[in-house]
């Protein structure tokens, strides 16, 4: 195989995993402080990707999911090769309730982090700690969802939720596509599994396009060394993480331009940077 076919994917998936990209040269151990202070339902789970075309199902990567009982998460995943003769790609992510985020690549011992904005971390806190504290799940923030109802995955009850979507109010309301999930209540009302689906009609059954399909979930703490073992590794911006993958890989620039050139998520890794040197100097 060519080696622009090779390499070809990995741009995709680093805009995908570093689309929300952080900055700073350092990230440390997450310490509890007030309001960052929270006690939650750890897990470890486990989902495949899938996408389906023409009917067809295609598992396309697969995900393990960790939450330990401070509310710090770690997630791996690894996006299985398009084609024969192409590598998979994996790369992992810690985020920390007190903002302190990471985008690791172990293959190349290098990360992407920081500290997210404050009014963000608020946001996203309230939202995954406080929002839904009910039996049913259900959004306090007035979510426009449908409790569809109740089923049991690996023996755990799971209300199951559809919202429509679209990029405006009258591409909702037309009502030919929509994403449906199912939450947890004894662990929080996390989101363990969804699909986006289409219709090509109201009164037509709705498809499965893309998704992720949960195979496992157990409550225990994840392993300790997630949250610290890619600390010594090498700060970059994600576009270079993912030239220096490429060039590990036997890329070059005759071969592979798009690939080399820089990251569109390079914008929030700079930009948060800056932020954050401001914050320093004031």
């Amino acid at each position: 195989m060519k080696a622009s076919a090779l390499f070809s994917i990995f741009p995709i998936m680093f805009t995908v995993l570093f689309s929300s990209a952080v900055c700073s040269q350092t990230v440390l151990t997450y310490s509890c402080l007030p309001p960052t202070c929270f006690s939650v339902q750890p897990y470890v789970m486990n989902y495949d990707n899938i996408m389906v075309h023409d009917g067809v199902e295609k598992i396309i990567g697969h995900t393990t999911e960790s939450r330990r009982h401070d509310g710090a998460t770690h997630m791996s995943g690894v996006f299985y090769a398009a084609v024969p003769g192409q590598q998979n790609f994996t790369a992992r992510r810690v985020d920390f309730p007190d903002g302190n985020t990471a985008m690791i690549s172990d293959a190349v011992h290098a990360k992407s982090s920081a500290r997210r904005p404050q009014d963000d971390v608020a946001r996203q806190n309230k939202a995954d700690f406080f929002d839904r504290v009910g039996p049913d799940c259900s959004s306090k923030e007035g979510a426009r969802e449908t409790i569809e109802g109740t089923d049991t995955l690996f023996g755990y009850s799971a209300v199951r939720f559809s919202q429509l979507t679209g990029k405006d109010r009258a591409t909702q309301e037309a009502a030919l596509s929509r994403f449906v999930s199912w939450r947890l209540p004894d662990f929080n009302c996390v989101e363990v599994q969804g699909f986006s689906q289409t219709s090509a009609s109201k009164t037509e059954e709705w498809k499965t396009t893309q998704g992720n399909r949960l195979i496992s979930i157990t409550a225990t703490e994840p392993d300790p060394a997630l949250f610290t073992n890619w600390l010594g590794y090498d700060e970059m911006k994600p576009s270079d993480i993912a030239r220096r993958i490429a060039i590990a890989q036997g890329a070059n620039p005759h071969c592979c331009l798009n690939f080399l050139a820089p990251d569109p998520s390079d914008t929030n890794y700079e930009k948060w940077h800056e932020n954050e040197k401001r914050e320093k100097e004031e």
